[in-house]
């Protein structure tokens, strides 16, 4: 049976204590777990957070923690004799001071828990189902925090849904807005001039900071010290984070194309998968080379040199609003239930294209001259504890032109390892089994 039980984790700036969903083990069978929350109060708040894969430890954490801290921080191993001193203790100072992080998909935030007492500022995120757990964690380990990172580390869980928090409804802002200011005579030249404002209006809104970015950023400025209105993001963690629906994945695009801007030369995506599914990120990945195909032209040059982005906003908006003119008319609703049918079809098609048009525009106007590049390797030194494969992919932007990336803009540098294909495990590993071997 189920049950919130708290196991210790380790990690390179020491143990973090993590609530989580699982599996007792048998000795503790009918036996509840003395730092397992009791009040009811906080029971009801963690019912939200029992059916969710976020609310279980995953695996792949410690093997993460230790890549991190090696190969992404630079930071040295302890040795063998101080294996049992956490290594905040023998380190001169907090290593990751001033390091602003971001953890998307957190779950428990055992991840980002563990680099706040690096020194690091971290917000730990996710769904809001999820955020009375994260906030649990965090209020557990808030000495522990204080004390390893001298006082300098802080650790905020947050709810942030990924993708844009404002309107991306073409068809509807177009339809709302031609009621009272375009009449329905217009030219065509009144129309494309009333679709091209509204369209910059849209674009405008979405070019400033997300309602997320903005509860993220002033979390995190209370305890900077600094007066800037958007933090520069230095690190954004993801630990098994690409699991969901891939539906969900432009919208993640999304989120990490805001978060890299706001320090466009020095932020880095470190994703980790545990290969339960043989290349797992790999759609992902692909994606960003997609995103590479689409050219920046700046906002102020598109008139002048033409821009195809926004060529296919315009067309797209103006199909909207053809289509709200012959649906007001009743037009496009005469014929039958086929062609009633046909023409919502249609129409909804029309409202899909128009939003991701939109949103494509947008996306590349943020990102401007840089271009996405990657690189994936196993983790070497360690597997997930359940013995899978942790592969590790680091995400970040170059300028065009830059001797890192390739032809096609993925960086590519010698010496990248690739998961064998013996290591390749079972794609039909059921998260059940998995709950079931989740260890303590």
């Amino acid at each position: 049976m189920l049950a919130w039980r708290v196991e210790e984790v380790e990690s390179p700036y020491g143990t973090v204590a993590t609530l989580h969903w699982a599996v007792p083990d048998d000795a503790e069978d009918g036996q509840a777990d003395p730092r397992s929350p009791n009040p009811t109060a906080l029971q009801v708040e963690l019912e939200s957070a029992e059916d969710q894969l976020g609310a279980v430890l995953w695996n792949s954490n410690p093997a993460a923690l230790n890549y991190l801290h090696t190969h992404i921080f630079m930071l040295p191993r302890s040795k063998d004799s101080e294996a049992a001193t956490p290594r905040s203790e023998t380190l001169s100072s907090s290593p990751l001071e001033g390091k602003n992080i971001v953890e998307l998909g957190a779950g428990v935030g055992c991840l980002g828990i563990a680099l706040a007492m690096a020194g690091a500022r971290v917000a730990v995120t996710d769904m809001k189902e999820l955020l009375p757990l994260m906030a649990h964690n965090v209020k557990l380990n808030e000495r522990r925090v204080q004390a390893r990172s001298h006082g300098v580390g802080y650790c905020a869980a947050l709810q942030w849904k990924w993708g844009p928090t404002v309107a991306t409804n073409v068809y509807k802002q177009l339809h709302k807005e031609m009621n009272v200011a375009m009449k329905s005579s217009g030219s065509s030249a009144e129309e494309v001039a009333f679709v091209s404002r509204v369209m910059s209006a849209m674009v405008e809104s979405l070019e400033k900071p997300s309602d997320s970015l903005e509860q993220c950023s002033g979390a995190l400025q209370s305890a900077a010290s600094k007066t800037a209105s958007t933090l520069p993001y230095h690190y954004v963690i993801m630990c098994d984070a690409l699991y969901g629906n891939p539906k969900d994945w432009p919208a993640l695009l999304y989120t990490l194309t805001e978060l890299l801007a706001t320090n466009p030369d020095g932020c880095v995506v470190v994703n980790f998968c545990e290969q339960r599914v043989d290349n797992v990120e790999g759609a992902f990945l692909k994606a960003l080379h997609d995103e590479n195909q689409r050219v920046h032209v700046p906002a102020s040059q598109r008139d002048t040199v033409g821009d195809p982005l926004w060529t296919a906003v315009m067309d797209s908006a103006l199909q909207c609003v053809r289509m709200a003119a012959a649906r007001k008319n009743g037009s496009g609703m005469r014929g039958g239930a086929a062609s009633t049918s046909a023409a919502a079809a249609e129409l909804h098609s029309a409202r899909e294209q128009a939003v991701t048009a939109l949103l494509n525009y947008v996306l590349v106007q943020r990102r401007g001259p840089y271009r996405w590049t990657y690189t994936t390797e196993v983790i070497a030194e360690a597997q997930s504890e359940l013995n899978m494969v942790v592969r590790a992919s680091r995400i970040r932007w170059t300028l065009e032109g830059t001797e890192d990336a390739s032809a096609d803009g993925v960086a590519t540098p010698v010496g990248t390892r690739h998961r064998p294909r013996e290591a390749v495990t079972d794609a039909h590993h059921s998260h059940t089994t998995a709950l079931k071997k989740v260890r303590r």
